[in-house]
This record gives C-alpha cells, sequence and structure tokens, in this order.
C-alpha cells in the first residue's frame, strides 16, 4: 500500500511490514526496526533493518506477526544458504486437509506437518460454532415453515369437511382420502420450495458479485479472524438440492395430523357440516 517491492538500495537490509504491525511500531516506509530471531546453532541475533514498504491482507493478525525480506539477505545472518523453516501447501479440496496431513507425516517422519487448524485453533473453533449455528438455524427456519405450513393444510382440511364427507359417502376409501391430503402438500411444498429457491439462488449469485459489505456491523472483529469485511456467498449447488429434500419431508410430516383428522370423519356427520 506504500512504498516499494524490494527495489530499495541502502545500508541497511529491507524489510516489508504490515500497517497493523507498523501501525503499534508507530513507525513508517523509511523507519528502522530490529528482528529478532535464531542461527541454525540457536544463538540470539539480532539485525537492523529498513522498513522499505508496507502491505495490507485481510487478517490483521498477519499483518501483525509476518514480516518480508529477502531471503539471501536472512540465510546471510543464519549462517546456512540452504535453510528452510516452512513449506506450505495448498491443497484442492479444503476438506481432505486431515487425510493429507496424516500422509504426509508417515511419509516425512522427521518434519512437523501441521493442517491449518492446528495452526489457527481460535479460526477453526469459530468455523465449527458457525457450522452448528447455521444448523440449528436452518432448523428452526424449517420448523417455522413446517408449522405456518400445517396451519394452513389444517385450515384447508376444516374447511372441506363436507366435501370430504361426501367423497367418503359414495365410497371413497380413507387412504385414497389420506394420500389425496398428502399429494396435495407435496404439490404446494414442491412449487414454494422451487419459487423459493430460484429467488434464493438469484440472491446468492446477486451477492457473489458485487460482494456484501460488513463493515459497519463488525468488519474490524471479522478481520481478527482473517476474514474480510466484504464477503462474496458462494453456495454449491447440491445445498439447495438438500434443502428442498428437506422442505418437502417436513411438508408431508406436517400434513400428516390434517390428513389424519379427515379420515377420522364420520360420512354422515361431515355431509351436514
Amino acid at each position: 500500500t506504500e512504498g516499494t517491492y524490494f527495489e530499495a538500495e541502502g545500508r541497511l537490509p529491507s524489510v516489508i511490514i504490515g500497517e497493523t504491525l507498523a501501525d503499534k511500531l508507530n513507525s513508517g516506509v523509511g523507519s528502522r526496526i530490529v528482528l529478532t530471531f535464531q542461527d541454525v546453532e540457536g544463538e540470539i541475533l539480532s539485525a537492523s533493518f529498513r522498513v522499505e514498504a508496507l502491505y495490507k491482507v485481510s487478517s490483521t493478525r498477519f499483518e501483525e506477526r509476518n514480516v518480508f525480506v529477502r531471503k539471501s539477505e536472512i540465510r546471510s545472518f543464519i549462517g546456512d544458504d540452504n535453510a528452510v523453516n516452512e513449506v506450505a501447501i495448498l491443497i484442492k479440496n479444503g476438506d481432505d486437509y486431515r487425510e493429507i496431513t496424516n500422509i504426509l507425516r508417515e511419509k516425512h517422519p522427521t518434519l512437523e506437518v501441521r493442517h491449518w487448524a492446528d495452526i489457527m485453533p481460535a479460526l477453526f473453533y469459530a468455523l465449527e460454532v458457525l457450522d452448528q449455528s447455521l444448523i440449528w438455524l436452518v432448523g428452526i427456519i424449517i420448523m417455522g415453515v413446517s408449522f405456518g405450513l400445517l396451519n394452513t393444510i389444517l385450515m384447508s382440511v376444516l374447511e372441506r369437511i363436507k366435501e370430504f364427507g361426501v367423497l367418503m359417502a359414495i365410497g371413497m376409501k380413507k387412504t385414497r382420502v389420506f394420500s389425496m391430503i398428502l399429494l396435495e402438500t407435496t404439490m404446494v411444498s414442491l412449487i414454494g420450495g422451487i419459487i423459493g429457491l430460484i429467488f434464493s439462488f438469484g440472491m446468492v449469485e446477486y451477492l457473489n458479485r458485487r460482494g456484501l459489505d460488513l463493515s459497519g456491523v463488525g468488519g474490524e472483529g471479522m478481520a481478527e479472524f482473517g476474514y474480510a469485511s466484504v464477503i462474496y456467498p458462494n453456495i454449491e449447488s447440491i445445498f439447495y438440492f438438500q434443502i428442498l429434500a428437506v422442505v418437502v419431508a417436513f411438508a408431508i410430516l406436517a400434513s400428516i395430523y390434517p390428513a389424519w383428522k379427515a379420515i377420522r370423519l364420520v360420512p354422515a356427520e361431515a355431509v351436514r357440516t
């Protein structure tokens, strides 16, 4: 965000630090800072560096804890031209990180292999809590939809008592009446669910391209966990089908009581209602 990327030449080696760290150190481009580290023998060393540039990322913790220097210069201080302290691996499927970690540990028993959840336990815990919260939230929403649908179906049954009485009086079996109500409920939930998912898909796609700015409602707190204040939601296609299946399943469960109430009617009494 300020300065140049390892272009300056001077008596002191260059270092690039994060804006958050610069604020805490009350320093900026051109300032002199001292880095303390260990050499290959375990001895503590200190060296002066000149701040050449500042950088900014989504995570304030990363800005505080990571500075960048030339590899050749840091190796000259620690006394080993081939020293490597970390190799970071980016995997294609984020859900496979534990399996890949175990494989690498077996192949390289002399190295310390850690996955991201070990390195950032606070973020891992936050995501786990968020996942559990979302499950409960979706469950509560679906339960609310189910009770609303139950009320609608029950009112529909109560308004059609005479109709059901006539159908059973002319010989329609109670199982057919029960199936009819279940079928009506399934059709209503399918139509409503599909329409709702179409609108949801459109909203998610719109926000995925435009972004959702949360800077006014806790953007700084999100930066502590490495998230930007502007998020771009993305939902896998399978999630829409899962939600539709759950909605239909709960709708069918909600229609059992109204359907049971309908087949409990006595045709002679229902016709006179």
